[in-house]
C-alpha cells in the first residue's frame, strides 16, 4: 500500500507540464535544412504530436533514427541535433511526450512514462510505410538519453543508441533531486516496479547486457544535471571490456557535451542573469542563436564515425 501512495506521490509531483521557456524560440527542422512531416498517436487517450526529419531530395535512407527529447521542452530544442541526423541519410521520428510542448497530457507524470509510451510509438512505427524494412537506431539526450538506452529492449529492434548525458537509473535519479527518499529507497523501488515494470526500478544498463545493440555514451564531465556517477561511471563499471559499449568523457563540458563550450556558457549565462528560466526575465535582451545552436564539430563527428562503423567489427569481437 506504502508504494503505491510513493507512486501516486510521484506522479503528483511531476504533474506539471513540460512546454520550454516562453523566452526562447523553438526552431523546425526546416530552418535547418531539413524537410518535416507531422504524424501522431495514441498513448492512453492522449494524442501525442512529432514529425518525421529527412533530406528534401531523398530517394533512401540508411535508416530510421528514433530521437529522444530531454526534460524541459520537447522535440524542437533538438532541431539542429534531430536535422544533423537526417543529413547524414537517415529518416528520423521525434515526438513529445506525454505533457510536452505539443503533446496532450496534464503534466509528465514520471521519469519513466517514456517506457510505457515507447511501446505505442513503436506499435506506430511498425505501421509506417517510410519506415518499412529500415534498419532502426536510437538517439536522445538527458531524460531522452535514458529512453534511448531503454529502448534497445527486446522487441524494438534497435541496432544501435546513442545516448548523451543520460541517466541509468530513475531511482538514482529521484533520490539525487530529493535526498530524502533515499530513507524510502526499497518502497520507491517498488514503486517503480509497479508502475512501470522491472526495466524501471532497475539501471537501464540490465537493458542493456540483453540487447544486441550497439552504444555511444557521450557525456561530460563536469555534467551537473546528470551527475557521471549516474551516467558514464555507471556504463563504464558495467561494460569494462566490452567492444559493443563505446563510452567518451569529455573534460570540463556540462550537461549539453554537443553544444560549444562558447555555447554552453552563454546558455549559463543567460540563465545566471535571468534572461531565461525565470518569471522576472528581460525580455528586451536579444538571443544569440547562432551561438546558442552551435554544435561542438568535434562531438558531432564522434557521432557521425559511430553510425558510419556500426556494420564493422569492433575490436574484441
Amino acid at each position: 500500500m506504502f508504494s503505491l501512495l510513493m507512486l501516486w506521490g510521484l506522479r503528483k509531483a511531476l504533474g506539471f507540464r513540460s512546454d520550454g521557456s516562453p523566452q526562447l524560440r523553438y526552431f523546425s527542422g526546416r530552418d535547418f535544412g531539413v524537410d518535416t512531416t507531422p504524424f501522431s498517436f495514441f498513448y492512453k487517450k492522449h494524442v501525442l504530436r512529432g514529425e518525421r526529419f529527412f533530406l528534401p531530395e531523398a530517394k533512401s535512407f540508411k535508416g530510421v533514427v528514433i530521437f529522444f527529447h530531454g526534460l524541459g521542452a520537447g522535440y524542437t530544442a533538438y532541431s539542429q541535433e534531430i536535422a544533423f541526423f537526417a543529413k547524414l541519410g537517415y529518416l528520423v521520428y521525434a515526438y513529445d511526450n506525454l505533457g510536452c510542448m505539443t503533446s496532450e497530457g496534464r503534466g509528465i507524470r514520471s521519469l519513466c512514462e517514456p517506457l510505457l509510451i515507447q511501446k505505442e510509438f513503436f506499435r506506430f512505427l511498425d505501421s509506417e510505410e517510410m519506415a518499412q524494412g529500415l534498419d532502426r537506431y536510437a538517439a536522445g539526450h538527458s531524460w531522452g538519453g535514458y529512453g534511448a538506452l531503454a529502448s534497445a529492449k527486446e522487441g524494438y529492434g534497435i541496432k544501435a543508441v546513442i545516448s548523451i548525458a543520460g541517466f541509468v537509473s530513475p531511482l538514482e535519479m529521484y533520490c539525487d533531486q530529493e535526498p530524502k527518499l533515499n530513507k524510502f529507497r526499497f518502497f520507491l523501488k517498488n514503486s517503480l516496479r509497479i508502475g512501470y515494470g522491472k526495466i524501471a526500478a532497475r539501471d537501464v544498463t540490465e537493458v542493456m547486457k540483453a540487447s544486441r545493440a550497439r552504444f555511444l555514451y557521450i557525456q561530460g564531465d563536469a555534467d551537473g544535471m546528470v551527475k557521471p556517477e549516474h551516467g558514464i561511471k555507471k556504463i563504464q563499471a558495467a561494460f569494462p571490456n566490452d567492444p559493443r559499449v563505446q563510452c567518451v568523457l569529455l573534460p570540463r563540458v556540462g550537461h549539453n557535451p554537443y553544444w560549444t563550450k562558447g555555447g554552453q556558457e552563454y546558455i549559463v549565462d543567460l540563465v545566471r542573469n535571468n534572461h531565461i528560466l525565470s518569471r522576472d526575465f528581460d525580455n528586451q535582451v536579444e538571443i544569440d542563436y547562432d551561438r546558442l545552436n552551435a554544435d561542438d564539430p568535434a562531438v558531432m563527428k564522434i557521432i557521425a564515425d559511430f553510425l558510419e562503423n556500426i556494420d564493422k567489427p569492433s575490436a574484441g569481437e
